[in-house]
């Protein structure tokens, strides 16, 4: 994460730690990026919960300025 990130996301850890950032997003020049540490198995694209997180980073990025 860089310092300019917006944090969108966070969960609480199985270790007790609050706050880890899982999903964030920033603006690039005059592009925007949208970030994920979800996913890695690939049964979360199975849930309509991670579907729509996936959607709404993909319509942040693209969306009209």
């Amino acid at each position: 994460m860089i310092a300019d990130d917006t944090i969108t996301l966070t969960h609480l850890s199985d270790c007790g730690l609050a706050g880890c950032s899982v999903a964030w997003t920033r603006k690039y020049g005059k592009g925007r990026v949208f970030k994920t540490t979800l996913g890695h198995d690939g049964l979360a694209f199975r849930t309509p919960e991670f579907q729509r997180l996936i959607l709404n980073g993909v319509d942040w990025v693209t969306a009209e300025r």
